[in-house]
């Protein structure tokens, strides 16, 4: 762009000058002057030429760079380069634009310089006409002018066009989706593709900030990373399970309802419920209960040194701990909290800490920041800019009634059915009584879901529990129970009463049992049937038994079972009265003692719900006997035998007095020593027929041998015959004869 004006300068003018000594110095200088202003006005042109083109050089190249750099996907950067070549000639047809006033201004110049050479070339004419200078002087100082002006344009558009370029760098960057907010783009790699890594979304249009943020992820993914406490359950401790006796069917003034329970629901310890506590409970547990993992410990939950760990009970704040305060452990304070481990970080499989942090810890809700009725607890881990981790909540009741229960209780309605006799006594075989009882303050706040019970129901048969029933006014209702129960049959009663009593299960205070209830002295006896058998005696029933009376001499026949005998007993007869029975043993309670050695001496009469009419033994006296056979079948001819006495406080021997017991022994029959009573204590030759070869240990291996002649074929049977004085305080409870 630059012109040449050297040949025409300023020192050309001056040597002109000397050329034409006829021309004035003072146009010489004015000549001078002008050139030199309209050198200089080039240069000036020049120079601002050479900047409007510097400010505009942008070129396909610049262009690609820019598309390159910000990474625009394959499609799009082919998309935009052909377009390249209409931008790029769009901005040289702008800067072609100037080209008009630069020709303008080299034709200007060009036609100055032809003047000049004119003035150079006129050698010949003498002095150059002063009017002639004056005019070429006018005209160089007119194109001067007008140069200038020329020279004002082109800054004008110089400075639209870098404008318009400012524009179009910003069309291109606006075509390109270049995001302030999302940073750069990441651009193709060297290799031209992402696809052959790990993390194969990853493309040329993806901002660096997305790219790292992915990157970061699947780090993550590669650490022993360590669950947050968002979702996690706090373990507490386990209260009771009970119903409730308040909620939207019953108001507990000062009582939170329960979530989703009413009254009488039960409320238990499963699930999202820990049960029913007192009000001096505190509740504890730990945080992230039952997180278990590779890398830390159990109970662990992340960001330990992150944020704040909040405790809320009702959704109030009753604690906080704050995890950035110390990377050390925080214990408790004075109420209601936390207390945390040190901070750790999770552990690679070779040992080496990860940058993951965790904590493990406990809470701690103390009584006073529980209210009376439900209570909901949760805890929050709350981390700036991030959404707030919060723990499964759980939920409880307290229970503030200490209240003891009451009772008023009692038994009436005794009806005694069926009667059976022993030894001329009767006893009742069945029976029942009423029972009934009112108990106060069982639901008070809550009631138990187990069955009221009768721990102690002696003498009786089976008492059934009873459920306590649904509150129906308020938590002071009154529990009542009135059933009938059956008299025990399955062992005697021989002048005793029943005995019951009542268990009341509570949730909280104590589950009381109230004291015994008892009289109604009976008199029963089940045993309608016996284990005696024809050699085993157990004196439960009468059926082998023998009357007192007559001789016992004859052949008279005997049989195999009960009342096998012609000398039956008749247990109906009572033993203090004229007659075959009259001054027996009396079978009791499953033994053989004297009748005086029974209930109040003797006076079975005087039981107060036994049987009317009852037997009065109290006034016997004297020798008592007891008489039975034992059979053995045949004809076997049987002489020898072993018997065998269970017995208290007895002592055997020839003589019946105080607690010593005789036995004698007869085989039944005619002919020599048949039908004769021979003492079992004594052996042959003292008169009796005590061997000790067939059993030596009195009274439970007692041998016994009849004399020569005398066995059992004729009757198949020995008789036994036991003789007590009254007085006896001893008895026999069983007593077995075998063929020895």
């Amino acid at each position: 762009m630059a012109l040449d004006l050297d040949k025409i300068g300023s020192n050309g003018v001056n040597k002109r000058a000397k050329d034409f000594p006829s021309l004035h110095d003072d146009n010489i200088d004015k000549l001078i002057t002008e050139f030199s202003s309209l050198e200089s006005t080039n240069n000036s042109v020049d120079q601002r030429i050479d900047d409007a083109v510097a400010r505009i050089d942008v070129n396909e190249v610049d262009i690609s760079n820019i598309l390159n750099r910000v990474g625009l996907s394959e499609q799009d950067i082919l998309a935009l380069q052909t377009q390249l070549p209409s931008i790029s000639a769009g901005l040289s047809s702008r800067i072609d634009l100037n080209a008009s006033d630069i020709s303008t201004l080299q034709t200007n110049l060009n036609a100055v310089i032809a003047s000049l050479q004119a003035i150079s070339g006129n050698t010949g004419s003498g002095d150059v006409d002063t009017s002639l200078l004056s005019s070429i002087s006018g005209n160089l100082q007119s194109q001067i002018d007008t140069n200038q002006s020329n020279i004002a344009s082109l800054d004008a558009k110089t400075t639209s066009i870098s404008a318009e370029v400012t524009q179009l760098k910003q069309d291109v960057e606006s075509i390109i989706d270049i995001s302030v907010s999302g940073g750069s783009f990441l651009g193709f790699p060297t290799d031209g593709t992402f696809s052959d890594g790990v993390l194969a979304n990853l493309s040329p249009s993806m901002t660096v900030a997305d790219a790292v943020d992915d990157i970061n992820e699947f780090l993550l993914t590669l650490s022993p990373s360590v669950p947050s406490i968002d979702g996690s359950t706090l373990s507490r401790n386990t209260g009771e399970t009970g119903k409730l006796s308040f909620g939207a069917f019953n108001i507990l003034l000062g009582y939170n309802n329960a979530v989703s329970d009413n009254t009488n629901d039960t409320f238990n310890t499963s699930g999202t419920k820990a049960g029913i506590f007192d009000d001096s409970t505190t509740i504890t547990g730990n945080l992230a209960n039952g997180v278990t993992g590779t890398g830390f410990d159990n109970n662990a939950f992340s960001d330990g040194d992150k944020g704040d760990l909040i405790l809320y009970v009702n959704g109030s704040s009753v604690g906080t701990v704050d995890l950035e305060s110390t990377t050390s452990a925080i214990g408790y304070g004075a109420g209601s909290g936390f207390s945390v481990s040190e901070v750790k970080n999770s552990l690679f499989e070779s040992g080496s800490p990860s940058p993951i942090t965790y904590r493990t810890g406990t809470y701690r809700v103390l009584s006073s920041s529980l209210v009376k009725g439900s209570n909901n607890i949760h805890v929050e881990h709350v981390i700036s800019g991030n959404p707030v981790r919060t723990t499964l909540s759980f939920e409880l009741i307290v229970d503030d009634n200490s209240q003891s229960m009451s009772i008023v209780q009692g038994i009436s309605g005794l009806s005694m059915g069926g009667v059976v006799q022993l030894s001329g006594v009767k006893y009742h075989t069945s029976g029942t009584i009423d029972y009934y009882a009112t108990i106060q303050n069982a639901y008070k706040h809550t009631y138990s879901t187990s069955n009221i019970t009768h721990p102690t129901a002696t003498r009786l048969s089976s008492v059934p529990s009873e459920t306590l029933p649904g509150v129906v006014t308020n938590s002071s209702d009154e529990v009542s129970i009135d059933q009938t129960i059956n008299i025990s049959t399955s062992s005697r009663i021989l002048n005793q009463g029943i005995v019951i009593n009542t268990r009341v299960p509570r949730t909280l205070s104590r589950t009381e049992t109230f004291g015994n209830v008892s009289g109604l002295n009976l008199l029963v006896d089940p045993y309608t049937n016996n284990g005696s058998s024809n050699t085993v005696e157990d004196f439960n029933s009468e059926k082998y038994r023998m009357y007192n009376g007559g001789a016992i001499t004859t052949n008279e026949s005997y049989s195999s079972g009960a009342g096998g005998s012609p000398y039956t007993w008749n247990s109906n007869n009572n033993m203090a009265l004229a007659g075959n029975e009259q001054n027996g043993l009396i079978f009791y309670n499953g033994a053989l003692r004297s009748p005086l050695n029974t209930i109040n001496g003797g006076d079975f009469s005087s039981v107060t719900n036994g049987p009317a009419s009852n037997a009065n033994y109290s006034g016997l006296s004297g020798v008592l006997s007891f008489y039975r056979y034992f059979y053995f079948g045949g004809p076997l001819g049987l002489a020898n035998f072993t018997m065998n006495f269970s017995s208290s406080g007895t002592s055997f021997g020839s003589t019946a007095s105080g607690n010593v017991v005789k036995v004698e022994a007869m085989i039944p029959g005619t002919g020599t020593d048949y039908g004769v009573w021979f003492d079992c204590s004594v052996d042959e030759v003292s008169g009796g027929i005590y061997a000790s070869q067939f059993g030596n240990s009195i009274p439970t291996n007692w041998g016994i041998s009849f004399p020569a002649g005398v066995n059992t074929s004729s009757t198949n049977a020995i008789l036994v015959k036991i003789t007590a004085n009254a007085s006896w305080t001893g008895a026999v409870s069983s007593l077995e004869v075998t063929d020895a």
